[in-house]
């Protein structure tokens, strides 16, 4: 999917700074069995791995619901989801949940399509994504 091969490029993302696609299955030996059932579980378009964890999730906008968003909260490893489309690109913190005693909690929006750059690979590895989202 084109759209997000341009998101990658701009957040600079790459197989070679801890990008994976879950389609290509080289990440399996990275993880214990429990973080690797669950992306089999989760199936996530691709991961951005950083010390040895999997800190970001993209998945197509198609699958975003609240069964996603609650998995994803259960999955307990992984703080920064996206969901992407063609034209939009939504960003929500996967450790705050809200309206939990409904039928369909969702995530703490984080961020939308003019504030990704926030997420790129140089912001993330200094930390300083984590810093402004605090």
């Amino acid at each position: 999917m084109l759209y997000f091969q341009e998101l990658f490029k701009r957040l600079s993302l790459t197989k070679s700074n801890g990008l994976f696609l879950y389609s290509e299955k080289a990440w399996e030996e990275l993880f214990p069995v429990k973080t690797k059932q669950t992306l089999h579980l989760l199936k996530p378009y691709a991961f951005f791995v950083f010390k040895d964890e999997p800190i970001i999730l993209f998945f197509d906008e198609k699958v975003n619901t609240s069964d996603t968003h609650t998995a994803c909260w259960n999955f307990n490893v992984t703080p920064i989801i996206f969901f992407v489309s063609q034209s939009d690109i939504k960003i929500y913190n996967a450790f705050e949940i809200t309206d939990v005693d409904t039928k369909e909690p969702l995530l703490k929006k984080l961020a939308e399509n003019n504030d990704i750059d926030q997420f790129s690979y140089w912001n993330l590895a200094s930390g300083e994504t984590f810093i402004k989202l605090q």
